[in-house]
């Protein structure tokens, strides 16, 4: 998961982002321009450098970026999804990577962190724009967590692209009667995914 705190000794927010595997934390700071993320370190799934379960963790240098970026992502301390988010390729993958789950023939993504609001008004719409039409959120203990169907899953995964780390690609397999559930414009859909438009994360300087 992904955070931006404000640093109390400098005027500009920086990034933070942890995981339970290395190589996942290691591809988020790839994106970036060498100088922007801190090497990825070891720790406890709760900050703290006494080692139990692995733990991931890396932070960025304090840049105006990350600060503009929290304005739009927070409302004081409050996680907000921005009205104007692009649901791309690349932002799917790393949402699924983040807070994707694969359930036999079936995806979840976890949005228990944002509002009831904007998930139904902003990340639903989104989904349903891309074809991803059973597109539900059901309650989890009170908060959001949104589902796809069988024949939307295996869509999801074509428009999102194969795994990009090797810890994390057991979520790529779905039952193989699922892709048998999808029309003969199969081949249609994978051209459609692997010619959309891809955007870059920002590099920094």
């Amino acid at each position: 998961d992904g955070w931006i705190t404000k640093n109390a000794y400098n005027k500009n927010s920086r990034l933070g982002y942890g995981a339970k595997h290395k190589d996942v934390v290691d591809l988020l700071i790839n994106q970036f321009d060498a100088h922007i993320m801190r090497p990825s370190f070891e720790t406890s799934p709760e900050g703290g450098f006494s080692i139990g379960n692995s733990f991931y963790r890396t932070y960025s240098i304090n840049n105006s970026y990350f600060s503009m970026e929290r304005s739009r992502w927070y409302q004081g301390a409050k996680k907000r999804i921005p009205i104007d988010l692009e649901l791309t390729p690349t932002t799917c993958l790393y949402w699924y990577l983040g807070d994707g789950c694969a359930s036999n023939t079936r995806i979840n993504l976890s949005t228990q962190g944002f509002e009831w609001s904007d998930v139904n008004n902003i990340l639903l719409p989104g989904l349903m724009a891309l074809g991803f039409t059973s597109a539900k959120a059901y309650p989890d203990k009170g908060k959001p967590r949104i589902y796809l169907s069988s024949y939307d899953s295996p869509r999801w995964l074509m428009y999102i692209g194969d795994s990009p780390v090797e810890s994390l690609r057991y979520r790529w397999q779905l039952d193989a009667v699922t892709y048998q559930a999808l029309p003969l414009a199969n081949g249609r859909l994978r051209r459609f995914f692997s010619e959309a438009e891809k955007v870059d994360i920002c590099t920094l300087s």
